[in-house]
């Protein structure tokens, strides 16, 4: 039976993460093992109550129903996502690689940073004689960030530089945050020699600020970062940079797991050194930057196709969720798209959702930031092919990932709205996806756009309510004549076409009305109202009933009540006859009596629909008269 692996990380690290995961699927080929990537895009930018929301990914899975777990450490940012991912796999009780977070009860790979980082700035003092630095830090809680600067304090150090000189400014790894510091080093009229940044994103945001304050790299300051990005590699300057090796990393746990999914469960503490690449952001010009930016214009026309397709795949994600009102509509939108056509969101793709969704434009109170124990398969296809499944567990995340012999890797990200965890998105071997973003855009504009949903829905339940009330008689509760010539129409409408069930119209006339209303008031005449409607639809329990004037009701029998037509309007008939004979021991107000009219098609008597309605108007008019003359 073929093993599962539960793969924590953070997509924001999207070329790192690639690289680690093609070194650990292609090193398990000969281990029979899915991997399944749980990841989100959750920062520090984000309002708290969406980031909880996104990271609660992490707990989507039931860790007790797999082989073993792989925490991505690098990217992931927050204590309290970590202390989650940690303690649900000790509660599961299942071995872990830890890569980059140090735990007493998992094997731990690391990349040494110190290797890369030292050799950086070394060159950046021994080669270019760099003498004031600035730091652009990532959040002022990250390790990598921290150890990045430990590193550079070091270096100076070792070369009889002064440490605490050094500029430091924290981003929290935010490109605006990043800009606005920048600026502060510009306009304080002060440029160091070199300017050290925690990563490739912040060296590359750095230098166009600096460019935009008229200030050119290298040849006034010089910038560095570390990841080694290829968008790094292919920017100008191209950024001088560590390289983490992540793919080897990659390998290195595939190694450890597939000895821990042969039972082997000793701990490990593994290293592999980081690597300084130079580049042409720190002044050398012994790296071939024109090559790399020659191979990247040769691949720019295939990756804007290839936005052309993932934005054209959305707008069309967008527009189904827009004009859907009902989970149902949705649901049937979504299967138009997704089934019917492969897109860049690849030939295996699941939208799973929370039964409770079909709640989501209702008040009623939602769960949150908890996922439920299944969900519903609102979209699905595998291999192209749409899923026959409709539901799935929590335990079993994928409808049909136990069908094929090959190892996949299945990547999870949230879908939410506010604090209710709606469900997710399932995306089969997207490691190009991962490495363009499209799960981010994927998985940020479905929640976007789920608060329209939401409020589609909404209004949808309003225009429903809106439309009962404009239907509905406001003394007796029953249909009013709107209502009932909304009714005919349709009823009409099937008679021509000749798909209508067998009816009977019945006319209903309230007598007495004028004489109460003369003697006992208006109040009373109302009172003689709600009785005898009451009376009607005692009598015709199954049937719809209108109010078309101030005394005047009809009801279309259908059914059960068609069946018993006759036997219903005897009846109620003799009810009457009995409070008319209690005499004045019946209030007035309850001593009901109405003439009634009924009629049914035949073909022998009714030329066309109208004269259904007619026959049965006569008959009322008939009933009166005999019911005011007895005898």
């Amino acid at each position: 039976m073929k093993k599962r692996v539960a793969l924590f990380a953070n997509g924001w690290t999207a070329e790192n993460l690639v690289n680690f995961i093609n070194g650990l699927v292609n090193s398990l080929k000969k281990d029979s093992v899915d991997v399944y990537l749980f990841t989100c895009y959750s920062s520090y930018g984000m309002d708290p109550t969406e980031r909880k929301a996104e990271s609660m990914i992490y707990a989507l899975p039931k860790l007790d129903s797999f082989d073993a777990a792989v925490i991505f450490g690098p990217g992931l940012n927050f204590t309290d996502d970590i202390e989650m991912i940690f303690s649900s796999i000790e509660e599961a009780k299942i071995p872990a690689i830890s890569i980059g977070l140090p735990h007493d009860s998992f094997t731990c790979i690391s990349v040494d940073n110190h290797p890369g980082m030292y050799d950086l700035c070394k060159h950046m003092i021994e080669v270019h004689k760099a003498r004031d630095f600035a730091y652009i830090a990532g959040s002022l809680e990250n390790a990598d960030s921290n150890q990045r600067l430990s590193i550079l304090r070091e270096c100076m150090t070792d070369h009889d530089l002064d440490p605490d000189s050094i500029d430091i400014h924290y981003t929290n790894w935010e490109v605006g945050t990043c800009k606005a510091e920048i600026d502060k080093i510009i306009d304080s009229g002060h440029l160091p020699d070199a300017i050290v940044c925690a990563n490739d994103q912040l060296a590359m945001h750095s230098i166009v600020t600096l460019k935009d304050g008229g200030i050119s790299v290298p040849d006034q300051v010089l910038v560095s970062g570390f990841d080694n990005l290829a968008e790094g590699e292919n920017f100008y300057p191209a950024i001088t940079t560590v390289d983490q090796c992540y793919e080897r990393v990659g390998k290195q746990a595939a190694l450890r797991l597939s000895a821990i999914l042969k039972g082997d469960n000793s701990i490990h503490i593994d290293y592999t050194d980081s690597t300084f690449i130079s580049k042409e952001s720190c002044g050398c010009n012994d790296f071939n930057g024109d090559m790399a930016r020659r191979h990247y214009a040769y691949l720019r026309p295939y990756s804007t196709q290839r936005n052309y397709g993932i934005t054209g795949r959305l707008f069309s994600l967008e527009q189904a969720i827009l004009k859907s009102q009902s989970y149902d509509e949705l649901s049937n939108n979504l299967k138009h798209i997704f089934n019917n056509s492969n897109g860049s969101e690849g030939d295996t793709f699941y939208i799973m959702l929370d039964p409770l969704f079909e709640d989501i434009g209702n008040d009623i109170p939602l769960p949150a930031y908890k996922f439920g124990d299944e969900f519903n398969v609102t979209v699905g296809k595998f291999r192209s092919v749409p899923t026959k499944a409709s539901k799935v567990s929590r335990k079993d995340i994928i409808p049909e990932s136990d069908i094929i012999k090959e190892n996949r890797l299945y990547t999870m990200v949230p879908l939410y709205y506010e604090t209710f965890l709606c469900g997710y998105i399932i995306f089969g071997d997207a490691l190009a996806s991962i490495s363009a973003m499209d799960l981010y855009l994927f998985n940020n504009r479905v929640n976007r756009i789920l608060m329209f949903l939401k409020r589609n829905v909404q209004l949808k339940e309003l225009n429903i309510k809106l439309s009962e009330l404009m239907d509905q008689d406001a003394l007796t509760r029953v249909k009013n004549r709107t209502a009932y010539e909304k009714y005919l129409k349709n009823l009409e409408a099937d008679f021509i076409e000749g798909e209508n069930k067998p009816f009977a119209v019945i006319y209903f006339d309230v007598n007495n009305l004028k004489m109460i209303n003369d003697m006992y008031g208006h109040e009373k005449g109302d009172t003689y109202i709600k009785n005898s409607c009451r009376l009607i639809c005692n009598t015709f329990k199954h049937s719809p009933v209108f109010r078309i004037g101030g005394d005047e009701f009809v009801s279309i029998a259908q059914n059960d009540d068609y069946e018993k037509r006759h036997e219903l309007l005897s009846g109620m008939r003799e009810h009457m006859k009995v409070l008319k004979e209690k005499g004045d021991s019946v209030p007035l107000t309850e001593r009901i009596s109405i003439a009634s009219g009924m009629a049914e098609y035949d073909r022998t008597l009714d030329e066309d629909f109208s004269s259904i309605f007619k026959r049965a108007d006569e008959l009322m008019y008939e009933n009166k008269y005999n019911m005011k003359n007895p005898g």
